[in-house]
Parts: C-alpha cells; structure tokens; sequence
C-alpha cells in the first residue's frame, strides 16, 4: 500500500459558501503553525479565493506579527496550491435542467501542479458556471473536463474525492459487484487524468459522544467501512493512495462555531472536518489499518 503523506490537500475556505469556515489567510497561518511548506485551498465548485490565497502564501509581513513568530526564525515560505472540489456528473445529463438531475452529481478533487494545471482549473470552472450547466451547484462532466483543458492534463492531480465521490458511490451501490465496477472507475479515471490518486479520510466524530453533539454514527462507520474498500482497491489497481481530512476550519476549538454556522442553512451534524497535522492524521488511520 502507497500512501502519500502530505499536507492537507483537501481544504475550505470561506469561499466555500456556507461550509468552509476561515479565510485564506487564515489556511496559510495554520499551515505555518504546522509546520508545513505548503497549503492547499479545495473550494466547492470555485476558485475565487485564489487570489486572496496566493498572495497570503507569497507574503511576509504579517508573519512578523504572528503569535507564531520567535525572534530569529527564519521567514517561512509556503507553497500554494490552488485546487477546486468539482461537482461532476454524467456526461448524458450535463445541461438537463430538472429536479431528476438535481442530486446527481459527485464530488472531485482537482489540484493544479503548475500555471498550466491552473488554467485548466479556471477552463474547467470557467465550463461549469455557463449557464446550460449551472443548476444549483456548478457542473461539469469527465469528457467535458478532457475536451475543455487548454494544456496536458499531466499538470493537475485528481483524487478521488470524499463519500459524495463517484468512486464511493459506485463501491457502496454496486450490488455485490463494487470491486469490479470501482476499478473500472479507476482504469477510466487513469486513462484520463495520468496523476490520479484514491483518496482516503478518517473524520474521528465518535470521541465527541456525551459532550452535547448528536453523533452519527451510521456515517462513521459508513467511512469506516468505505476506508477498507478504498484500499482494497488501491492494492488491486496499484493505484497510490492519499490521505486528506476534509478540512472546513482550522481547528477544533473552533468545531462549535463551525456547527451553528451549518445549522443556519443545512442539517446540523458532529464533525472532526479541521486542519490536522500530518503526525495526527496518521495516529487515527493507523490503528484500524496496520
């Protein structure tokens, strides 16, 4: 088993309507307290915090004012890397506009590995806002992702993307037959996109039972479960793996304001969906898994 250890890849911001939490800038001082060299930013369907994001990662003088900051330390230098979460659907219903469609599209995760794969990131998100393919949320198909790409697509990674993935859907409602139909998905994705990763998460929201959440625990051990097929999949497709959190804010003092901002517009539901460091990411996937 591959496993790519890495800063946070699949991160929001504010941009993020209604979901992310923090700002760019505040992404990028997490990143630093971390310790990390770089920072990524996955919006939902957008890239609008790029700007505010790159200029963070570029500049220096409020690290000097920081808390983190110590006399002597050297400047820190953190990478951007600019990505979307995408909202893709089949190519046949791009366009249809009915309440049918509404909820048939899946979550993808698009990191821009230069200033080409960030063209092809503003082409794609470009595509997705046209009209005939905006329907409540942004849309784009595979084939139109291919077509749509000014340069080579080796200048993006893909993942596979959390449990509103394409992938997860089809190892969860294949009948039995999910292993088969998952590395079908696997070999199409690889004939597309030549840095595609199988992405994994591991949002530990059982420690908070007792404390005043509601936990759900159906999807805790519906990510559990879906964790042993991702791998099992990466094993048998010899497809590397990445480990990302899914993180909506930027750290767990924060998980309380993070909920009621949720529950004024969807459902309130118990998170572990923060920056963590790589060290801790690693502590909770390891005891199931090795």
């Amino acid at each position: 088993m591959t496993l790519a250890l890495t800063p946070d890849l699949h991160c929001h911001s504010t941009y993020s309507i209604l979901d992310g939490m923090g700002t760019p800038e505040a992404v990028v001082e997490r990143a630093i307290m971390l310790g990390w060299s770089a920072a990524a930013l996955t919006e939902h369907g957008n890239i609008g915090s790029a700007p505010t994001f790159y200029r963070a990662c570029r500049a220096t003088k409020w690290w000097r004012n920081s808390l983190y900051h110590k006399e002597g330390d050297p400047k820190p230098q953190i990478e951007p890397i600019i990505g979307c979460e995408f909202y893709v659907v089949p190519d046949e219903i791009l366009g249809v506009r009915s309440k049918e469609v509404r909820s048939s599209s899946f979550h993808l995760t698009v990191l821009a590995l230069s200033a080409e794969g960030y063209h092809n990131i503003v082409a794609w998100t470009t595509f997705a806002y046209q009209p005939e393919n905006h329907y409540y949320k942004p849309r784009i198909s595979l084939q139109a992702m291919a077509e749509q790409a000014p340069f080579p697509l080796h200048h993006n990674v893909v993942m596979s993307g959390c449990l509103g993935s394409e992938l997860c859907h089809t190892l969860a409602e294949s009948n039995g037959h999910g292993l088969l139909a998952g590395s079908s998905y696997v070999a199409a994705l690889r004939s597309i996109f030549p840095n595609f990763y199988i992405e994994i998460q591991n949002h530990d929201m059982k420690k908070f039972h007792g404390r005043g959440y509601t936990v759900w625990e159906e999807m805790v051990e519906r990510e559990k479960v879906m964790r042993g097929k991702l791998i099992e999949l990466a094993e048998k497709t010899k497809t590397p793996l990445v480990l990302t959190n899914d993180s909506h804010y930027q750290s767990s003092d924060q998980r309380k304001t993070h909920i009621a901002m949720k529950s004024s517009a969807w459902k309130q539901r118990d998170e572990d969906h923060y920056s963590k460091s790589v060290e801790r990411r690693i502590t909770e996937f390891l005891p199931d898994y090795v």
